[in-house]
């Protein structure tokens, strides 16, 4: 998002200093545009100063009409600047409130993870209980379809004294295997 202000800023600024060039190319060398250095710029654009023209005389009449005509691109590139910098204000607050929006999503997406962990820990000690309350011969058939690891977890959660009787009815290999299962899933 910081690049998008900064792309935005860095191209604007250029545009404005690409304009300002034209300008003062177009002050020092018209005819690069088009526009003949030997007639008055006031003839080529149509822009006259229809003012008290009697007491001028010709030079003075085109040095006259050529400022207005500078006069009248100064002011489109005025204009053009201050919309430019509104649009600029404009995009930067909305990046504002894009960015706060982002940021509280980020909080509710980590209070939504939390409170998923929770929900997970509270159904594995709802299991656990389950299992608790279960003959130990039936708890061995439900916890013979889980993985190791989920199995050391419930016995771990489980009372003492029904563990041992869920353990006792557990295959011996992997009882085993069971009780030296490290948390990293590792033997």
């Amino acid at each position: 998002m910081k690049s998008t202000a900064t792309y935005l800023v860095v191209s604007t600024v250029s545009f404005v200093l690409l304009f300002q060039i034209a300008v003062l190319i177009f002050i020092v060398k018209p005819e690069i545009f088009g526009f003949s250095a030997d007639v008055p710029l006031a003839d080529q654009t149509g822009i006259q100063n229809t003012e008290n023209t009697e007491h001028l005389n010709g030079d003075t009449l085109a040095i006259e009409n050529e400022k207005m005509a500078i006069q009248t691109v100064i002011s489109q590139k005025d204009s053009t600047i201050h919309v430019l910098e509104d649009s600029i204000r404009n995009l930067s607050s909305l990046l504002e409130d894009e960015s706060e929006k982002a940021a509280a999503l980020r909080v509710d997406i980590r209070n939504l993870n939390v409170k998923l962990e929770n929900k997970k820990v509270e159904a594995d000690q709802n299991f656990a209980k389950i299992i608790e309350s279960m003959d130990a011969e039936d708890a061995v058939r439900v916890l013979s379809t889980l993985d190791d690891g989920k199995v050391r977890s419930v016995l771990l959660t489980v009372n003492r004294r029904q563990a041992a009787r869920i353990m006792s009815n557990i295959e011996p290999d992997r009882a085993a295997r069971i009780m030296s299962y490290s948390t990293d899933g590792s033997d």
